[in-house]
């Protein structure tokens, strides 16, 4: 299993509508050597940051508000960007789109999410290299 310092120097989007855990995320994140790129709670303004192509992985959460984010999904997958899920519903009833990615359930421990993050990030650099 990779280390959470696997995301030092790494752009970060955080997907989640919940402010307080969107902070807490943050700031383990960035206190790990990461850079968030990105805070959002908007699936529209998530596809624009992911649009932009300047991120390494994503962490994300279900449900934003109304509605789901499986057409952020869609992007990443489209755009070969690994993710993580953090959500409040059970992994068994999340759609398919959001297939084998590593998930956490809420309440989740910041060390889950940066040893999730470190881990997609060190299987994403291994299939890369030469």
């Amino acid at each position: 299993m990779a280390s959470a310092t696997g995301i030092s120097g790494k752009r970060v989007l955080i997907v989640e509508d919940d402010f307080l855990i969107a902070e807490q995320m943050r700031h383990a994140i960035e206190a790990a050597g990461g850079r968030v790129v990105g805070l959002v709670r908007d699936v529209e303004i998530a596809c624009d940051v992911i649009d932009d192509g300047q991120l390494d992985v994503a962490l994300l959460d279900v449900k934003l508000g109304q509605e789901d984010s499986q057409r952020v999904v869609a992007y990443l997958k489209e755009r070969r960007v690994p993710f993580i899920v953090v959500s409040g519903y059970e992994r068994s009833t999340l759609p398919r789109c959001y297939g084998n990615a590593p998930y956490y359930g809420k309440p989740v421990l910041e060390e889950d999410v940066l040893r999730g993050l470190a881990t997609v990030l060190a299987e994403r650099t291994s299939r890369f290299r030469l």
